[in-house]
């Protein structure tokens, strides 16, 4: 009996048992994984939505300071439309804030008389069921001087 080899019990030895195995390990990480996937699906798109946001905002102040001279109830909407023409389509339910004219700005020595200041506002909605609660709200502003 000492020289015959000693064989497995053949229930231990079914290729059906690692089947079901990989299947539950599938059950339990497939959360996991679309989480993570998801995560990172509304990082890009958030992103993306701030970068829109600081352009728009950017070429609204732009706008306002080249048309400083026009009244400012006419400027707000023109600043408006600009605003959402340069966001469009992705940030169609931005709101933009009023035109604001600040007085004498001191930047690196120099003098800057008026500044023409955009604010901009999006709430947005990730994809992900954990974080989706009432929305993130984004704020961009910017500032451009006057022209002449």
């Amino acid at each position: 009996m000492s020289g015959s080899p000693r064989r497995r019990p053949r229930a231990l030895s079914r290729p059906g048992r690692s089947r079901g195995q990989a299947t539950v390990e599938l059950a339990l990480l497939l959360p996991v994984l679309l989480l993570c996937c998801l995560g990172m699906l509304d990082f890009g798109r958030g992103l993306n939505a701030w970068v829109v946001m600081q352009n728009a905002a950017r070429e609204g102040a732009f706008f306002a300071a080249q048309h400083s001279g026009d009244s400012a109830a006419v400027l707000s909407g023109e600043v408006s439309t600009v605003v959402l023409a340069e966001a469009d389509p992705l940030l169609s339910a931005a709101s933009v804030g009023n035109v604001v004219i600040n007085g004498p700005v001191n930047v690196d020595g120099t003098l800057i008389e008026k500044t023409d200041s955009v604010t901009v506002t999006y709430v947005f909605h990730p994809a992900t069921p954990f974080f989706s609660g009432g929305g993130i709200t984004f704020v961009a502003s910017a500032s451009a001087p006057e022209g002449p």
